[in-house]
């Protein structure tokens, strides 16, 4: 071997050796299953809550009987814009059936199909918000109940009852009945993230 042949050689393997060890903060991968009565999770994604953009990519088998149309949308993230891809094959098969998506929309899905979905986040831009004195009093008045059994219950609850634990999720959605087929939760971490959870 020549040795301009062994240095390309060396060198490919260091970078190779690099690219698949570093992990990328802004990304995670979350595993599921869809379902009717609803999938389970395998592994929760976890975002880096610092950074001004996140990706993330769900795959998931769907689970007999289900068939049909499934939404996806993106809940509990207001602070958030989001784009939605399909993750394509390079060669499309004429053996092998594919749902098409079309419109954050999966039509067509069948028994044992797998999905590859792609979810793009960014932080939206906030507004500085300008409260004066009035206001302030208001707003106290308004937060601070005077009667302390009832100050801890959500609106809608009775006391005693949890209220409902709400976080951001990517959820799919039976599209004729609207039932939930799979909620997969997202954790946004202080520092880091790009985890598959635990």
């Amino acid at each position: 071997m020549q040795p301009k042949s062994i240095i390309i050689f060396i060198i490919a393997v260091a970078v190779s050796t690099l690219a698949a060890s570093y992990r990328f903060h802004d990304s995670a991968h979350a595993m599921g299953t869809l379902k009717k009565g609803g999938g389970v999770t395998r592994h929760p994604p976890e975002l880096d809550g610092q950074k001004q953009s996140g990706s993330l990519i769900v795959t998931a088998k769907v689970i007999p009987p289900f068939r049909g149309d499934a939404r996806v949308v993106l809940e509990g993230a207001p602070g958030y814009s989001y784009a939605l891809h399909n993750s394509e094959p390079a060669i499309r098969l004429p053996f092998h059936h594919r749902p098409m998506f079309r419109d954050n929309v999966y039509h067509d899905l069948r028994p044992n199909d797998r999905v590859a979905l792609w979810v793009v986040m960014k932080k939206r831009a906030q507004l500085p918000v300008v409260i004066n004195q009035a206001q302030k009093q208001d707003a106290e008045a308004v937060c601070c109940p005077l009667d302390p059994d009832t100050s801890n219950v959500a609106p809608g609850k009775q006391p005693g009852q949890r209220p409902e634990k709400k976080g951001p999720m990517l959820a799919f959605y039976d599209n004729r009945s609207n039932e939930r087929l799979l909620a997969v939760p997202i954790r946004f971490t202080g520092t880091g993230g790009g985890r598959h959870g635990e």
